[in-house]
């Protein structure tokens, strides 16, 4: 055999990132538990997929890829969920970050720009980064703030990935901040209120409740108006999903308060539709309007045009309940009139969708299918917006089997 033929495959540049990934992510969470790799390997006795300590060694240095066998056990023994092992899979697709040449402020700054520009895979691959120089890093007398440092990037990271829809791991990411940050109460409560978010999108309804608790109780121990603010914004988000809207509604008159001490102008707008939306559940519409006017107004003020559209499809929705037909068919306009040349699929989808409704409730023998199939387009872009109500709402009119439709219990 010829020695080219016996020559290592190395594999390809996104192979190899994903082997060094996820061994990083196992070799981290093995030795937040103490864990040896001999220890570790201890714990798979007796186990179908026992795996050794020289396994172990080989998928920590990013040698490879745990076989589905191997996944499942590592899983078992360490307590995590195989699907932040494949989400972290899926999201090797971000951009390689060369880290030889960029310091952790740097990476920081960039990873942040990343972020605000909506590539949030790159930035997810910039805080691995930092979190690898943050582990490598063995100068610093000081390992309490290294640590501190370690928990912030992980609470940032835990954010990145929650935008990606990688919500397993961006949950992982999120505890783990909350455990390395214990005694500091800003950072846990701004991993908290997070963790609270991503909960509420899993479907946790009692823990969601339980970490927004948390949250507020955190963010009251810090001197930080605008975490005090997030808390109770979360805070009123989870009440509003279990149907507690007096509630929900004094969560965020206070988180109000605090966000304007901070000068925080996008969640202030964002406050006021929700107080909008807390009172047109309550049945007080003409209240409900004027906020949602409010935050028109306010979007207007601050220049954030992607909320102004948010909130016309609200107005939209309103007067569509009062059978307003004309008035909804207005609001759902100017909503796309601004969403449209930015590309904002969800707002989009929303007010196609609110005039979809528009058009069958004036015409009721006409299916509409232009703008159906127009629909179906944008549905299939958004994946990680199923839980929003009209995306639901078109999933069980249009994407069901037909076999199903109309079928009763």
């Amino acid at each position: 055999m010829s020695l080219e033929r016996r020559r290592p495959r190395t594999g390809s540049p996104l192979r190899t990132q994903s082997r060094r990934g996820i061994g990083q992510f196992l070799r981290r969470t093995r030795e937040a538990q103490n864990l040896s790799q001999d220890q570790l390997a201890a714990l798979t006795d007796g186990r179908p997929g026992r795996v050794s300590r020289a396994t172990i060694s080989a998928v920590e240095r990013g040698r490879h890829l745990p076989g589905l066998e191997v996944l499942l056990t590592l899983s078992q023994v360490l307590h995590i969920s195989p699907n932040e092992v494949l989400e972290r899979l899926e999201l090797a697709r971000a951009a390689s970050v060369d880290t030889a040449e960029l310091s952790l402020d740097e990476l920081d700054r960039k990873a942040s720009k990343s972020f605000w520009a909506g590539d949030h895979r790159h930035a997810v691959a910039c805080y691995d980064a930092m979190l690898r120089k943050l582990e490598r890093d063995e100068t610093q007398e000081d390992t309490r703030e290294r640590t501190l440092r370690i928990a912030r990037t992980e609470l940032r990271r835990g954010t990145a990935l929650r935008r990606c829809g990688a919500t397993v791991a961006a949950r992982g990411a999120v505890e783990r901040a909350i455990s390395l940050a214990d005694g500091v109460p800003q950072i846990q409560a701004e991993a908290y209120v997070v963790l609270v978010a991503l909960l509420d999108k899993l479907g946790c309804g009692p823990l969601a409740r339980d970490a927004a608790e948390r949250a507020v109780e955190l963010a009251d121990q810090s001197e930080d108006p605008r975490v005090k603010g997030w808390a109770r914004i979360e805070q009123g988000v989870v009440l509003m999903s279990c149907g507690r809207y007096a509630e929900a509604r004094e969560a965020y008159v206070k988180a109000r308060q605090w966000v304007r001490k901070a000068n925080d102008k996008r969640h202030e707008i964002h406050i006021e539709g929700n107080i909008a939306g807390c009172l047109r559940e309550l049945g007080r519409r003409q209240q409900a309007r004027k906020r949602y006017l409010k935050a028109v107004s306010l979007s207007r003020r601050y220049g954030v045009p992607s909320l102004e559209a948010v909130w016309f499809v609200e107005l939209g929705c309103l007067a569509l309940d009062e059978g307003d037909l004309d008035e909804a068919e207005t609001y759902a306009l100017a909503a796309l009139k601004i969403a449209r040349p930015a590309d904002h699929l969800l707002t989009c989808f929303r007010a196609e969708w609110l005039r979809h409704r528009v058009h069958l409730c004036g015409r009721p023998e006409d299916p509409d299918r232009h703008r159906v199939a127009y629909l179906r387009r944008l549905y299939a872009r958004l994946e990680d917006h199923r839980g929003i109500v009209e995306v639901q709402e078109f999933k069980n009119a249009y994407c069901n089997p037909p076999s199903n439709r109309g079928r009763t219990s």
